[in-house]
């Protein structure tokens, strides 16, 4: 009197429903943890890149542009190859990969762009102050 493996075995749309919810929970973890790495990414440029610049344009030397352009490219390299590390362990295909990784740059860029502006608006204060 042993036990019928047969009768223990899911049927197939029960074990096609659970490979279903298997694979929704493992997209679901992954995309959690893929955008907790490019918000942790977006920080570290927005600490990075924000004072600096600030500084750079408040300081307002002949060479303020060089001067944030090479921070800005220092900052991506890193943040790039911090990203680029913690990417690797996703076995992601080159097109999402590149997609991350060209929505860090634009972010960058527009950390740059928005102190630029603010900054902007501070010299017309100043100006007019004067």
């Amino acid at each position: 009197m042993g036990i019928d493996l047969n009768t223990l075995r899911p049927e197939p749309c029960v074990r096609e429903k659970l490979q279903r919810d298997i694979e929704a929970h493992a997209v679901s973890v992954r995309s959690t943890k893929l955008s907790e790495l490019s918000a942790d990414c977006e920080k570290q440029l927005t600490e990075a890149l924000s004072e600096p610049v600030e500084s750079l344009f408040y300081a307002s030397g002949i060479d303020a542009w060089t001067s944030i352009t090479r921070l800005y490219q220092q900052e991506m390299q890193k943040a790039l190859l911090g990203l680029a590390i913690s990417l690797s362990g996703f076995e992601l295909d080159q097109v999402f990969f590149n997609e991350i990784l060209g929505n860090l740059k634009d972010y960058a860029r527009n950390v740059v762009e928005k102190k630029s502006r603010e900054e902007a608006s501070k010299v017309l204060i100043r100006m007019k102050d004067r």
